[in-house]
């Protein structure tokens, strides 16, 4: 079944999150999230976002952006997952094969 498609809301701040699959941990030591925080630096750098804020939490993390254009922020989202997940893989080899984060990343526009 196709997902549904997300509402173009244009332009404005977002609440962003995304959680790990079956409440599987994301960050388990102190330097996973400190690589978070380089992987999402460099993403804010390469797609040109602003970063408002940010909460890391073990199994999930959440995220305050301003954007220009909708399409930027799914772009920018799936490379920031894409590179997380790619990371927790090689350096967690007891994750396997599955999926690691939960959904696609779910966002709220903040008024």
């Amino acid at each position: 079944m196709p997902r549904i498609a997300r509402r173009n809301l244009g332009q404005g701040y977002f609440h962003v999150l995304n959680r790990g699959n079956h409440r599987q941990m994301l960050f388990r030591r102190s330097e996973e999230f400190t690589v978070f925080l380089e992987l999402l630096g460099q993403s804010v750098e390469k797609f040109q976002m602003q970063l408002w804020g940010y909460c890391l939490m073990g199994n999930h993390w959440y995220l305050v952006v301003s954007i220009k254009m909708m399409e930027e922020l799914s772009r920018w989202m799936h490379w920031l997952c894409n590179c997380h997940v790619r990371l927790l893989h090689r350096e967690n080899v007891e994750l396997g094969g599955s999926h690691v984060y939960r959904k696609r990343p779910t966002e709220c526009l903040l008024t």
